[in-house]
Parts: structure tokens; C-alpha cells; sequence
């Protein structure tokens, strides 16, 4: 079960990331960095006996719309074009209305595509500039995981001592970029 915020209900995952084929290789080093900090995450590949024989509408649903605390959503050309990840992100979207304060959705960016109903204000982060594990890092810090310590493991301080954000805005794409 996913570990919420004392007062709201479990959830089965963490994480949910819905992303297109092509970024698989990538997604899937993001998926072990969450998982080795003691995440639960949804990664199709994870979930195959669980998925096999159901109806894949009814059970993507479910997962992007209602069991996870957060869902990345990996922006490409691909992930715009295809079938699957296009009803991902519908069910996603309706979460993120639903629960219009709690940043449920976590776009990031492999390339600069136009995603239908993702407003052009919602930052998102650019993975062109991002190695899968930085990038695992960005999503356990908004998680609420301490960074590199998995659960259960002794805390020690990560943040940065100056209290300065180490991130500044790149204006002409709306995107996270490291100082």
C-alpha cells in the first residue's frame, strides 16, 4: 500500500507512470530508483499477471484514476500519438480535476509536444537535461520520501543548507530547468 498523509485513505501505489514504448528503457531505471527508495510504483511491465485477461480500460482506469498518489506523466510525440497513453491521461486528468489541490499529476517532458487538456500552466519538468536517477530523485522529493533514504532507513538531512530553490524557470517552455 501506498504511504499517505495521516487522515487520507491507503492507495495501491505511490506512483503510477504512463508513458509511451519508445521511453520504456528510460521509465523503467525512473521505476527501480523509486522502487530501491521503497515507493510502490505502476509500470505495466510489473503488472502483468494482474492485468492479463481483464479489461484493460477498466483496470487503467482504476489505476491512473483512483489508486495512486501521484501519476508522471512522460510527455513525447509518442506518448501524444498513441491509443493507451492518451486514455492514461484522460483518467489522470479527471483525478487531477477532482483533486485540484493536491498536484496529483507530474508532467515531464522529452520533447516539447502539445498534450490535449494539459494547460500550458502547469509546470512540468524537462527530462532533456534529467538522468533517470535525477530525475527519481525530483519525484521522491515531491513524494515526501527524504532523498536517498528508503523507508524504514534513518534520515539525514539532504536539503540544501542555503533554503534556495535549485530550480529556475526556462520561460519560453513553461519548464523545470537546474540552475
Amino acid at each position: 500500500m501506498a504511504n499517505r498523509p495521516p487522515g487520507q485513505p491507503d492507495l495501491k501505489y505511490d506512483v503510477c507512470l504512463s508513458f509511451a514504448s519508445e521511453q520504456r528503457d528510460y521509465v523503467r531505471e525512473v521505476k527501480r530508483e523509486l522502487q530501491q527508495a521503497g515507493l510502490t510504483t505502476f509500470f505495466d511491465e510489473d503488472e502483468e499477471s494482474m492485468l492479463w485477461g481483464n479489461h484493460l480500460h477498466e483496470v487503467l482506469d482504476d489505476v491512473y484514476r483512483k489508486s495512486s498518489r501521484f501519476c508522471v506523466m512522460f510527455i513525447s510525440r509518442e506518448y501524444g500519438a498513441k491509443m493507451w497513453t492518451n486514455f492514461e491521461r484522460r483518467s489522470a486528468l479527471a483525478r487531477a480535476m477532482k483533486d485540484r489541490h493536491q498536484n496529483y499529476l507530474l508532467p515531464a517532458r522529452f520533447d516539447d509536444t502539445v498534450i490535449e487538456g494539459l494547460l500550458p500552466t502547469v509546470l512540468d519538468i524537462n527530462l532533456r537535461m534529467r538522468s533517470p536517477a535525477q530525475f527519481a530523485q525530483d519525484i521522491i522529493k515531491k513524494v515526501g520520501l527524504p532523498t536517498g533514504v528508503p523507508r524504514g532507513g534513518s534520515a539525514s538531512s539532504t536539503s540544501d543548507s542555503s533554503g534556495s530553490y535549485p530550480y529556475s524557470l526556462d520561460s519560453d517552455v513553461k519548464t523545470l530547468a537546474r540552475s
